[in-house]
């Protein structure tokens, strides 16, 4: 029996089982390992349930102080329940190295002595042998039964966190990762149910100036262990958590676990709103400017510095009219791109458009080595010229669009490619966005030919293209602002030859768009036009 195995692990460990006898909240003591003030008084019990994680059976119960009932206590003891076996599957789905204790939960109207919370849970660290002791301050009955919940979830996972990794969770520095990951569980339980609104703004406000771990930060974390989870699964962020040393050093333990690739792809995923809560929840919306630069110069350098695994970003405003070339300088250690009012990232150098309104671009800068100094850079190279008007587009074209019938090579051939020459290109898509940019995925192509007598081969890449789109009449108006294409290629045994080739001139060519089908037709002087069909991905 539950009682009976309670009684009897509290003899072993040394202490008088009248002292810790379940239910008995008048003997001495009792109280004081919830953190209730002094004392003592008799308590009720509300419900008693065994379940088990990883083979391992683990008992939980409910009671409350007897001078106090609540008439709503059935439906708590409803809540804790239902999230307990919840509780269970999440914490079984982390691996076999969880370990969830016994626990005892407190149901009291008292007010906590922080103040201040219509619902407040506590776990103290106060042993009762083998237990976990939670008390939950239940103050206002009308709170949602569900915020009751989601706040003895979050104190539960406190309790598993202190049975699993007792030496990292025994600090407070490990705040960081204890109430970050806290709500990450809580949320894992309770699907869509919290409400942590202020804890996502204040992530992006306290990563702009210093890295998670340090002093000040913990609840709002939850956004990285959110990303996190979906990034490796819950077995990933509890081996994640084991690697954490105590008392403190979590920078060389987080390079260990996270790559500067892995804290890149973090940083665009959670500065462009791409991130969402687990199991459903709801979506986490980015953060909030606090940063800005207005271009006001022809010509500028912005001297910018962060450190290791902040969210560094710089909102620069550029002026209408004229065309701007961007680019960073920093060490190898650092990433930056740019993002011009779209959910795509390009590499710097890059040219940008303010043809007829200002563009408000967003900049970030990450690393994971230490503090790192970077520079933006930016001049005016002139008007506008052929790309200056991008304001109408056929909403037709919006989209991901992948080749399939016709372009270059189906032309070359159909106009006298030789037969001794062979051309592969690898499938291209590319993008676009409503508010006028396109990106391309990156091209290969390699080719083989016989030129007198000679063996010539060659490959070439095109990479991070992009630039701007409109369409008026049937016309489709590109506007390449990014994009390199390297190329290699060798004549017999000479030594190879290597190009480079940066964003072509803009290009007009008509097209028409129905449903999923795209086709395209570029006029070509003094040959037959080239067409090209696409499909919507």
């Amino acid at each position: 029996m539950v009682i009976m195995r309670a009684l009897c692990l509290a003899a072993m460990m040394g202490f008088p089982g009248a002292v810790w006898a379940f239910g008995d909240c008048a003997a001495p003591g009792y109280l004081a390992a919830f953190g209730e003030p002094g004392g003592a008084e008799p308590c009720d019990l509300r419900h008693e349930q065994t379940l088990s994680v990883n083979g391992r059976p683990f008992d939980f119960r409910v009671i409350s102080l007897t001078s106090v009932p609540h008439g709503d206590d059935a439906e708590w003891v409803t809540s804790i329940s239902s999230a307990m076996t919840r509780l269970a599957q999440v914490a079984e789905s982390m691996g076999p190295s969880i370990r969830v204790p016994n626990m005892t939960i407190l149901l009291t109207d008292r007010t906590h002595s922080s103040g201040g919370f219509e619902i407040h849970g506590e776990r103290t660290t106060t042993r009762i042998p083998g237990e976990c002791p939670i008390a939950v301050y239940k103050v206002h009955d009308e709170v949602a039964t569900s915020d009751f919940a989601f706040t003895f979830v979050h104190e539960a996972f406190h309790c598993i966190q202190d049975w699993t990794w007792p030496t990292q969770s025994a600090s407070s520095a490990a705040d960081w990762w204890a109430e970050g990951s806290a709500d990450y569980f809580a949320q894992m339980v309770l699907p869509g149910v919290s409400r942590l609104e202020g804890n996502y703004a204040l992530y992006g406000e306290r990563l702009m100036e210093s890295p998670p771990y340090d002093e000040g930060h913990d609840y709002e974390n939850v956004v990285f262990f959110d990303w996190l989870n979906s990034a490796v699964g819950p077995n990933g962020v509890a081996d994640f958590i084991a690697s954490m040393p105590p008392g403190g050093g979590y920078l060389p333990a987080l390079q260990a676990q996270l790559s500067l690739t892995q804290w890149t792809e973090f940083t665009e995923s959670y500065l462009h709103g791409f991130l969402a809560e687990p199991n459903g929840g709801g979506d986490i919306p980015a953060p909030a400017v606090t940063m800005e630069a207005i271009v006001t110069e022809e010509e500028g350098a912005l001297d910018l510095s962060t450190d290791a695994f902040r969210h560094f970003r710089i909102d620069v405003v550029f002026p209408a009219g004229g065309r701007y070339e961007v680019s960073v300088d920093s060490s190898a250690d650092l990433r930056s791109k740019i993002s011009i009012g779209d959910d795509v990232w390009l590499e710097m150098p890059v040219q940008i458009m303010t043809c007829g309104e200002g563009i408000r671009t967003t900049i970030y800068g990450v690393t994971t080595t230490g503090p790192q100094d970077f520079t933006i850079n930016y001049r005016r190279l002139g008007e506008c010229g052929d790309c200056q008007d991008v304001s109408t587009q056929d909403a037709c074209l919006v989209g991901e669009w992948t080749m399939t019938g016709g372009g270059p090579v189906e032309w070359m051939r159909a106009n006298g490619l030789p037969a001794n020459i062979s051309v592969d290109v690898s499938a291209m898509s590319l993008r676009f966005l409503r508010g006028g940019d396109f990106t391309v995925a990156p091209i290969d192509v390699s080719v083989a030919a016989d030129s007198d007598g000679m063996a010539v081969t060659g490959t070439g890449t095109n990479r991070d293209s992009g630039g701007r789109w409109s369409s008026s009449d049937g016309r489709l108006f590109i506007c390449p602002y990014t994009g390199e294409i390297s190329a290699t290629v060798r004549i017999e045994d000479a030594p190879p030859s290597i190009l480079l080739f940066g964003p072509g001139d803009a290009i007009s060519l008509g097209y028409t768009c129905h449903g999923n089908t795209m086709e395209t037709l570029i006029d070509i002087p003094r040959m037959p036009p080239m067409s090209a069909t696409y499909t919507r991905q």
